[in-house]
């Protein structure tokens, strides 16, 4: 067993080797984005050079100081403190390093993106006037909550019997020092999952139906469309309806939130957009407009004077 005074084992050495022994346990997706943390964040500072018996508390506080700085999200700075925190255990049990364990951050909400009732409105007329691949591919995710990679992804014969079956992804993988896009499998198990189509949609689904192995979205000149382009005919798409300060995952947002305010029960609609619990659908997604919560007030009418 190697120890600190026969050779000097460095935060950055740890951090090679449980990436190396843990590789075949990730997806690509995730070993590529904890790959990327630890190679922007953590071998970056000054830390990752130390000898990892010399590594304090203090400079744990003092690397976590440095994230908050750089102005990054509470949850991307959990996200590298869980993954500094994984290095810290590898080299507790491996090479016998005391124990530091990394404190996280007070999460700090932000209202996330919504559609209002009228943008959804005046989204809905332009995306059907005209219909193409991309305006469909907004539509259906308007009203299924699907994830962009996800859409991407759908073969025809995963649409059938009234229902979407979600069971792959498109995602861009880092390939030496280019990107390559694939088709994988979705990150987590409760990400496989069956949605079903409002009549409404399916109708429109219907119309557009090709061949059961082709994509939903392909075109005769491509495969599929892959979530880039997607995001650029979206950003097209709300600049024409001039609609402000959204993304293609806004999209997902609005979904959830008209079906709460429709009356959706909860259980059904965080199975529908995948997650892991009832509890990250009420968090994360879940947001009470001012005419819901105006409506709720004015049910205390049944009880006033």
């Amino acid at each position: 067993m190697m120890n600190s005074i026969e050779t000097k084992i460095t935060l950055s050495n740890i951090a090679d080797d449980w990436l190396l022994m843990n590789k075949n346990k990730f997806k690509a997706s995730t070993y590529q984005s904890y790959k990327y943390k630890i190679d922007k964040y953590i071998k970056t500072h000054y830390v990752a050079a130390y000898d990892i018996f010399s590594i304090t508390e203090l400079d744990a506080i003092n690397f976590v100081n440095l994230l908050v700085d750089k102005k990054l999200s509470s949850k991307t700075i959990n996200d590298i403190i869980s993954l500094l925190n994984s290095l810290f255990d590898f080299a507790e049990k491996r090479y016998k390093m005391f124990h530091i364990n990394v404190p996280y951050v007070k999460n700090t909400y932000k209202e996330m993106r919504v559609l209002s009732v009228s943008e959804q409105k005046h989204l809905e007329h332009y995306l059907i006037q005209g219909m193409d691949n991309y305006k469909f591919g907004i539509y259906i995710a308007l009203y299924t909550g699907i994830r962009i990679g996800e859409l991407c992804a759908l073969k025809w014969s995963d649409i059938h019997d009234g229902t979407i079956n979600v069971n792959k992804t498109v995602i861009r993988l880092k390939d030496g020092n280019k990107t390559k896009i694939v088709v994988d499998t979705p990150k987590t198990n409760h990400s496989f999952r069956t949605i079903p189509i409002p009549n409404f949609l399916n109708k429109i689904i219907e119309n557009n139906r090709k061949q059961p192995e082709q994509y939903v979205l392909a075109s005769d000149k491509i495969s599929f469309v892959e979530p880039r382009l997607m995001q650029i005919h979206f950003k097209k798409a709300i600049f024409n309806c001039e609609i402000s300060d959204a993304s293609f995952h806004t999209l997902r947002h609005t979904f959830a939130t008209r079906c709460v305010e429709c009356g959706f029960d909860i259980k059904s609609l965080s199975e529908i957009l995948g997650h892991s619990n009832v509890q990250i659908t009420l968090n994360k997604y879940v947001h009470s407009s001012l005419e819901l919560k105006q409506f709720n007030m004015d049910k205390l009418q049944k009880i006033a004077i």
